[in-house]
């Protein structure tokens, strides 16, 4: 027994934790960095026991002193609404949480710091310049653009699938994309859904039982991707861990993609990333990666989202910052959050530690080889979705049905390799900025002043419509390109005539 204490103690002295009375033990604090586009945040903590916290907005005021109190009080996961942030403003709220068991509280403040910045959007012009646009645009038809300054592009599109030519509720084959395929299914096998952004379909990620799950692994190991997909959760049905529809829940897994390196990346020290994950609000995080707060502003249940996102290492050392961008197109309604982020490394330098927690690469045995420290800053393979909660999971709430929970995703794009995020884009406005409609074109093949690229119609309706070339670095053409989208074909046959009498 004095042996544990002195272990106890020993280990509060090394980490700063006031535990010796049995204080509660506060991580995981959010939000951190800069928030963009948004005037409230939610300000939240974990602690290792049943607590009681509290906040303020000044540094050294005692517990009891504290006026603003977490909501969920007692519980383990505490959070809280902030309101009337204000642009360019920076923010530093100090937490103290007292024991539910003992009543023990905390002599020192635990800071969580912010700031907020007004959200920007894609940088124009740099040089685009486009002359022509040769070929139709229909839905799969191969269009030619003509001009200059569109810049390298070496990436590959992995996979686009607007999940069509099936049947509602049917299992989606592997073979279901227009370009590409996936590779494998992981417990159930994604079903279509009549939710669609485009066409007749979308793809269920959850069935009655359990998540539904694609899997695929990259043509080669990667440090630049972009990944584009439409997401929205169908009208009466529920967000992933939400009780009700039509709100955002208190806690949630739902990690929207997943990307990992090795069959183990999803565990500690391999620096996975969800594209985005859900917790109390939006994060590009991981189990052992934690990029940047997205917020949840952007946020909407009445329409589609394209949630999009390219990140890229840093070419000299992978552990320095790299570039990150996050973009949320509302449909029907534009452009809803664009963050670009250039100060944060895309992969952890740390070490595996025991405090890294379950996913200390405890899976299949520490000594695999995907459970290194030395892993390779890299990824290699991803599943969409990331994850969901699993029936039964305890931390659903009472009245939580898993079966209530039918996401939906459509018109799914990723691309790999140096210039990844260059690609083509139809709007429906003269500039990017105010498109409240837009598309994408999969690229097959692409120089500084030539493009070839497949038209997919999205959402898209007949008429005109303006053409974008955005290149390797975000950048966009100033003006759209004026063309014509058309309609898709009726291909339905005619009926037979009644009462037709030939003589």
């Amino acid at each position: 027994m004095q042996g544990k204490i002195l272990k106890i103690i020993l280990l509060c002295l090394f980490f700063g934790i006031d535990t010796l009375s049995g204080a509660p033990v506060r991580s995981y604090g959010n939000p951190s960095g800069e928030l963009r586009g948004t005037n409230t945040a939610i300000l939240s903590v974990f602690t290792d026991e049943p607590a009681v916290c509290r906040y303020a907005a000044s540094p050294s005021i005692p517990y009891s002193s504290m006026t603003s109190t977490f909501t969920q009080a007692g519980g383990q996961y505490h959070r809280q609404t902030i309101y009337n942030l204000q642009n360019n403003g920076s923010y530093a709220y100090c937490i103290r949480c007292r024991s539910v068991d003992d009543y023990s509280e905390n002599s020192d403040d635990y800071t969580v710091n912010f700031s907020v910045i007004a959200d920007s959007a894609p940088g124009a012009g740099n040089g685009i310049t486009i002359n022509s646009v040769a070929g139709t645009a229909a839905d799969g038809s191969l269009l030619t653009v003509e001009g200059g300054g569109f810049g390298a592009r070496e990436a590959s599109v992995l996979i686009f699938d607007d999940f069509e030519g099936g049947t509602a509720a049917a299992a989606i084959p592997l073979t279901s994309p227009a370009v590409g395929s996936w590779d494998g299914v992981n417990s159930n096998p994604p079903t279509y859904s009549t939710c669609a952004f485009s066409g007749q379909f979308a793809m269920r990620i959850r069935d009655e039982l359990s998540m539904q799950q694609f899997n695929k692994l990259f043509t080669e190991p990667v440090r630049e991707l972009y990944a584009s997909y439409w997401v929205r959760i169908p009208d009466g049905t529920n967000f992933p861990g939400a009780a009700v529809p039509g709100v955002l829940p208190d806690f949630s897994a739902w990690k929207m993609i997943w990307i990992f390196n090795g069959p183990e990346g999803y565990a500690s020290p391999n620096n996975d990333l969800c594209l985005p994950t859900f917790s109390s609000s939006f994060i590009l995080s991981g189990n052992d990666s934690l990029l940047t707060w997205v917020g949840n502003a952007f946020w909407t249940f009445s329409r589609y989202m394209r949630m999009s996102t390219w990140l890229k290492a840093n070419g000299t050392d992978p552990l320095l910052p790299g570039n990150v961008r996050f973009q949320v197109f509302q449909d029907g309604a534009g452009l809803a959050r664009f963050m670009d982020r250039t100060d944060i490394p895309l992969y952890d330098a740390d070490a595996p530690t025991p405090e890294d927690g379950d996913y200390y690469c405890t899976h299949n045995g520490f000594e695999t080889p995907w459970c290194l420290p030395d892993q390779p800053k890299q990824w290699d393979r991803m599943t969409v979705p990331g994850w969901l909660l699993p029936n039964g999971d305890s931390r659903r709430p009472e009245s939580g049905d898993p079966a209530k929970e039918m996401p939906a995703y459509d018109d799914f794009y990723i691309a790999i390799g140096t210039g990844a995020q260059a690609r083509v884009e139809v709007g429906n406005a003269p500039t990017y900025a105010g498109c409240t409609r837009i598309t994408l074109a999969t690229p097959e093949s692409w120089s500084d002043n030539t493009i070839t690229a497949r038209f997919r119609r999205g959402s898209m309706q007949g008429g005109s419509a303006w053409l974008y070339v955005i290149d390797g670095n975000g950048n966009v053409n100033t003006s759209g390109f004026p063309i014509t989208v058309y309609s898709t074909p009726d291909l339905t046959p005619p009926q037979i005539p009644s009462n037709l009498i030939i003589k």
